[in-house]
């Protein structure tokens, strides 16, 4: 399998590559070409310029905040698994790329894994395409198998109901698999998930109204701070803001701001990104505000020394990265 990865920053190869980054090899199987990709355990692909083996193809288009790249395959790659909107840099792939990334899958009889699981969770004016509307196959002939569920959408993490879409053949394969690694999903759950996709309408546009107003607060807030670099997420409930100025690894970073601010947050090196941070803000607006004001008093030196949290003062008493 190759994986197509996350879209980040332009720059973000410049201090990652020589060596500096630890890769997951150890897991690499013997007999095929693994390509490392951010946030997977088994591959990784950097979708960054330095960073990629250009073997047969290579797909680029330069858009306001990213750099989309699909690597060069080889003749032992047989799926690629594309996330769009992404987790956790919330990107969307454009239509074009979808479609250059169907078309090299549909001529190479390659795989092509659409995990769509935030593909409602849109901003505009980005638009979710599924793969689908770009083959000129049959739906039986198709290389495209689609991943989905109410997880997200819903938020319904905890129900565990999902289901994928695909040519007969790739799913009976797929039966045989998850009927000895999972099985029996209660009949509450499954009731459950069916009341969501036939009348979860509401539930929906609520929360895409309530995600929404709390990115632009967070992408507003956080743009403002000196060094910190932050695209804007097309979809999803996250944001990978570029903390690397302030010269801490992601994961003392992520420490600082829970023990000092209350601020819980991912580090970037469990996705493979060393230096940024993945914020969620499924939360109230009043939230997603008083998160940003307690981030910047943790990490800016122009930010105030004092903070009330949780209505008790807290003073910064550790130094704080001047940004030249």
């Amino acid at each position: 399998a190759v994986f197509v990865g996350n879209p980040l920053l332009d720059d973000f190869h410049a201090d990652t590559m020589a060596g500096k980054k630890k890769t997951y090899t150890d897991f690499q199987p013997k007999n095929a070409k693994i390509a490392l990709m951010p946030g997977s355990r088994t591959a990784e692909i950097e979708t960054l310029w330095s960073a990629m083996q250009q073997i047969a193809v290579r797909l680029k288009k330069k858009y306001e905040h990213a750099t989309f790249t699909a690597v060069a395959f080889d003749d032992k790659t047989k799926a690629i698994l594309l996330n769009s909107p992404n987790n956790p840099t919330g990107a969307v792939y454009p239509a074009e790329f979808v479609a250059a990334l169907v078309d090299y899958c549909e001529s190479k009889g390659i795989y092509l894994l659409m995990d769509d699981i935030y593909h409602q969770l849109i901003f505009e004016p980005s638009q979710w395409v599924p793969g689908y509307v770009f083959t000129s196959k049959k739906f039986n002939k198709s290389h495209i198998v689609t991943i989905n569920g109410i997880s997200k959408t819903y938020g319904m993490t905890g129900f565990r109901i999902g289901w994928t879409i695909g040519p007969e053949e790739i799913i009976k394969s797929m039966e045989k698999i998850q009927s000895h690694t999972t099985s029996g999903a209660s009949v509450l759950c499954q009731d459950a998930a069916l009341g969501a996709l036939e009348s979860g309408e509401k539930t929906l546009m609520d929360l895409k109204t309530s995600i929404q107003i709390n990115k632009d607060i967070l992408v507003q807030g956080l743009s403002q701070i000196n060094g910190l670099k932050i695209a804007q997420p097309g979809g999803t409930f996250y944001c990978f803001p570029d903390f690397r100025a302030f010269g801490m690894e992601s994961g003392q970073l992520a420490t600082l701001l829970l023990e000092k601010a209350f601020v819980a947050t991912v580090p970037g090196i469990a996705f493979g990104q060393e230096g940024f941070l993945r914020l969620s803000y499924t939360c109230s607006s009043e939230q997603a505000a008083d998160s940003v004001k307690r981030i910047k008093w943790a990490i800016d030196p122009d930010g105030p020394r004092e903070i009330i949290i949780g209505g008790e003062s807290s003073i910064c008493d550790w130094e704080r990265k001047k940004i030249s």
